[in-house]
């Protein structure tokens, strides 16, 4: 690998009088470009301890009912590698399917000091945007330096991600977006100590979609999975995880793109459909806490479901088609949601 340096009937119907607003946070100074001989080209689940623990938000505390204490004390895997990227940007592509591909990955500072592999959270955007919007929007980045985990943000085939039923480019060409995220954390992992029992997806509107479609077909690399702004558009006979899949589901009352009862313009269904499926693939019980973490965000969360999996849904009145940033952040709770679970041994 050559590295060169570059510039750079539910519950759910009664959510819906709930509020957030939106910021967005600074994009990178600069990146590094990783370059794999290329030209560079644009089961059981078991919690685990995270850094710092979650508060009592929408994204649950650990140990909460449903899910395992996390007790063992979450023991990440020792980092064998000898060669390892520099903390800050990087720019890595890969060929899959006859297409070079890419991504921004940020490598936090605690990665040049740590013995032990990271967790990575790979952030998918929306239609029509790109990495580095999301780099801009969600400030993972920024919270990856905090809460010490790798983050990745890969790039679509004309802006789309082939999550179904939508979108653009990527699905009309019938892109193979679950295999290229698959090779994709290979390709990281070969250059940055990846605990792989700990990768996750997150997504914004389209990109949401993509997350819950690794959910459904790639449920034995993705711990967890935090979509935003974005249902299920996977056929629904597909949706076969391999194993109970954590879900925190969050979106905006008043998004006029993705509306919560559905859309004939995309065809895409409601918010209700997509967590009542999900609740039924994780065999949960009906049984369920509504909690309002701030004023105008309200949260469902079913926990008691099959190994140790759950299903939470946000959502944010008053909210569009956005990345909730505050009071209630995406990121912030997404992160600590994310961080209590992990692979099956």
């Amino acid at each position: 690998m050559r590295i060169r340096h570059v510039s750079a009937g539910s519950a759910v119907a009664t959510l819906l009088g709930v509020v957030a607003a939106c910021n967005a946070a600074p994009p990178p100074a600069s990146t590094v470009t990783t370059d794999s001989g290329v030209a560079a080209a644009d089961g059981a689940l078991r919690e685990r301890d995270a850094s710092p623990p979650p508060p009592d938000d929408g994204g649950g505390p650990a140990g909460e009912d449903g899910g395992a204490s996390g007790e063992d004390g979450g023991a990440r895997p020792v980092c064998t590698l000898t060669s390892r990227l520099a903390p800050g940007d990087h720019f890595v592509t890969l060929v899959h399917g006859g297409e070079t591909r890419a991504a921004i990955v940020h490598v936090p500072a605690v990665a040049d000091v740590a013995d032990t592999s990271l967790p990575l959270v790979l952030m998918f955007h929306g239609w029509t945007s790109s990495a580095e919007d999301e780099v801009a929007r969600t400030g993972l980045s920024v919270k990856a330096e905090s809460a010490h985990f790798i983050v990745a943000y890969p790039r679509g085939i004309g802006g789309s991600w082939n999550a179904g039923h939508c979108c653009g480019e990527a699905m009309l060409r019938g892109i193979d977006d679950v295999g290229f995220v698959r090779a994709l954390i290979d390709e990281i992992a070969r250059s940055v100590c990846v605990d792989r029992a700990r990768v996750y997806a997150m997504g914004f509107s389209n990109g949401a979609m993509m997350s819950h479609r690794l959910a459904c077909d790639a449920a034995d690399v993705i711990a967890a999975v935090v979509p935003a702004s974005g249902v299920n558009v996977e056929d629904p006979v597909s949706c076969v995880p391999a194993r109970p899949v954590p879900l925190l589901h969050v979106h905006g009352a008043s998004d006029p793109l993705q509306p919560i009862l559905g859309s004939l313009v995309t065809g895409s269904g409601s918010v209700e459909d997509t967590i009542d499926a999900w609740r039924d693939r994780n065999g949960c019980s009906p049984d369920h806490e509504t909690t309002t973490p701030v004023a105008g965000t309200t949260c469902e969360a079913y926990t008691r479901c099959e190994a140790g999996s759950e299903v939470r849904v946000c959502l944010i009145s008053d909210l569009g088609h956005e990345w909730s940033v505050a009071p209630f952040s995406t990121t912030d709770v997404g992160w600590d949601f994310l961080a209590r679970f992990s692979l099956p041994p």
